[in-house]
């Protein structure tokens, strides 16, 4: 579980969204579909859905316990070269969250858990007028786990995934020295091949 932090030195934003939004339920699920898409449009696609997580309980937490009926609150994303950062404000800066245990009869008290397993770090800003819950996902980080957890998906996504000395095998064949296969096997260059066979015309054949 990732306790509250301080923010590191601010990186210069490649790009950076804000948006105001009614102290309302709707609103969350709004902000978190605009979180979602903006990641994935921002070119991580890998990153959408837990930004999207976290919007959803930082903005969550506002609602419920940060807002005033006539206060908006607002939801932040910036993307640097290392990290995604939300940023949630609301009104109500003498209320600041705090990590606690949710019994099973609790309906709420659990986002800020999710949020500390989820995000790489998260901390709260006091601001003049209220406060600012923040986390950031580390890109890099995110980026691993995506490459790593990525299925194969093509013939060449299978054979790059083999041990080299596999690579040369075709379909169910026996590797041989040199990278020969097993009789009556499709070795690599057949593989290429499939499909591409010139079809028989049948007013002609037997002739």
């Amino acid at each position: 579980m990732v306790a509250p932090q301080e923010s590191a030195e601010p990186e210069a934003p490649l790009r950076h969204d804000r948006l105001d939004y009614t102290p309302l339920p709707k609103s969350v699920t709004l902000a978190r579909r605009r979180a979602h898409r903006l990641l994935t449009e921002w070119g991580h696609p890998e990153l959408a859905a837990d930004t999207a997580l976290l919007v959803s309980e930082l903005g969550g937490n506002a609602v419920l316990h940060g807002c005033l009926r006539d206060r908006l609150f607002r939801v932040e994303l910036t993307l640097t070269e290392s990290v995604v950062r939300i940023s949630v404000s609301d009104p109500k800066g003498e209320l600041r969250p705090h990590l606690r245990e949710a019994t099973t009869d609790d309906m709420f008290g659990r986002g800020l858990l999710i949020v500390g397993q989820v995000a790489d770090r998260w901390g709260v800003h006091g601001l003049t007028v209220g406060k600012s819950v923040w986390c950031e996902l580390d890109v890099a980080r995110q980026e691993a786990v995506a490459a790593h957890c990525r299925v194969p998906n093509t013939l060449l996504d299978i054979r790059a995934a083999l041990p080299e000395e596999r690579r040369e095998v075709g379909a169910g064949g026996r590797a041989r020295p040199g990278g020969a296969v097993g009789p009556g096997r499709a070795g690599p260059e057949a593989l290429g091949r499939i499909g591409t066979r010139p079809v028989r015309d049948e007013r002609t054949a037997g002739s």
